[in-house]
């Protein structure tokens, strides 16, 4: 146990109060606060940037509107997802233990870089998704009048 000043360090005492430790709560009991605030407002936000990217084209690309004095943009990028099945009979004969677990995958860079028959050999492996939204806004800027 470690003392400092007039109290210790023990997790299950209670220290005397003391100005430093007084101190020491409001600070703990203002964090605690704060936290439980950023959790409120990041439930908040993400539940706008919901709203907002389904106001948007659920197609791919980057797509921007001004709503008021806010400009909100809406990024749909595509996830790459490769079918197990598919690749473990395109590369079978390796042998590989029954208490290994392989996950084959590309690199997207990778793949791209493959000759055309190559890809088109590992084409029906492939599954394209559309990946998660990204939702931005910032401020529209004023047009300024000479």
């Amino acid at each position: 146990m470690t003392k400092r000043d007039n109290w210790t360090w023990d997790t299950w005492a209670k220290p005397e109060a003391t100005p430093e430790s007084d101190a020491l709560t409001e600070t703990a009991e203002r964090l605690l606060a704060l936290k439980a605030s950023k959790e409120a407002i990041e439930t908040q936000i993400d539940q706008c940037e919901g709203v907002l990217a389904a106001a948007f084209p659920e197609e791919l690309g980057t797509f921007s509107h001004q709503f008021g004095s806010a400009v909100v943009t809406v990024k749909r990028g595509e996830k790459w997802e490769w079918d197990q099945t598919a690749l473990e009979k395109k590369f079978a004969g390796v042998p590989v233990p029954d208490f290994v677990a392989v996950k084959y995958g590309i690199k997207k860079t990778e793949f791209l870089k493959l000759p055309p028959e190559e890809q088109a050999a590992l084409a029906d492996a492939l599954n394209k998704k559309m990946g998660s939204p990204s939702v931005s806004v910032s401020p529209a800027h004023k047009a300024v009048t000479p």
